[in-house]
């Protein structure tokens, strides 16, 4: 009966990084004054937008070719 009640936790164990990232923002929110403004926010969306490029070209090599990223890639890899 008692782990019904825990539903909410199950849930942000899945939502953990949102959670924090909601929570980094609204912290700088508050404690800067000008994070809040049009041309701020414009600016964080442009520098962010290479690296989320970056991010979904390396989700598809991964989820494509069924292989890590991490190791190095040598002269055989490309081999038909």
């Amino acid at each position: 009966m008692w782990r019904d009640q825990l539903w909410w936790f199950r849930d942000a164990r899945h939502y953990g990084i949102v959670i924090v990232l909601l929570l980094a923002v609204i912290g700088a929110f508050i404690a800067v004054p000008d994070f809040n403004t049009e041309e701020n926010l414009g600016n964080v969306v442009t520098q962010s937008a290479a690296l989320g490029v970056l991010a979904i070209g390396q989700t598809f090599v991964c989820l494509r070719s069924h292989r890590s990223l991490s190791r190095p890639v040598t002269w055989l890899d490309c081999r038909a």
